[in-house]
């Protein structure tokens, strides 16, 4: 076989080969020269659905501003609910992880990687920036 064809670093995320880096995902595949490659990061993004929720749950605070002249309890009651539903909501954020390449040119190429796959995919961009310097 080919030395160009024998891969210097393979995951399940993709493929390191001499000339080039090939990522994975179960819908696409992107294939990268690595002289085009300026950067190489991993992402993590917050859903909107998720933002949404956290910004529902932190409305109870806007309802305790508005009402100035509750009971003692009551206040303390709301407080804790808005606290709880909050932290809440916050722990179980929803997270999309990505593998972002920033290339010369000025155009990026991103691939999504399960949360099963984090730690393959931050190995895979290790790897490429220790055998190509990037």
């Amino acid at each position: 076989m080919e030395m160009d064809r024998i891969p210097l670093f393979d995951n399940s995320c993709g493929k390191i080969f001499k000339d080039r880096v090939v990522l994975f995902s179960p819908v696409r595949e992107s294939q990268v020269k690595i002289d085009a490659i300026e950067r190489l990061e991993f992402v993590t993004k917050i859903t909107v659905k998720s933002f949404i929720w956290v910004l529902i749950s932190s409305s109870f605070f806007f309802l305790l501003y508005l009402q100035r002249n509750l009971n003692e309890w009551l206040f303390a009651g709301i407080t804790f609910t808005a606290f709880l539903f909050t932290l809440i909501s916050v722990a179980l954020v929803e997270r999309n992880y990505q593998i972002v390449i920033h290339l010369h040119d000025g155009s990026t190429r991103w691939i999504r990687v399960t949360s099963n796959n984090k730690k393959e995919a931050k190995k895979l961009i290790e790897a490429v920036k220790e055998n190509h310097k990037i």
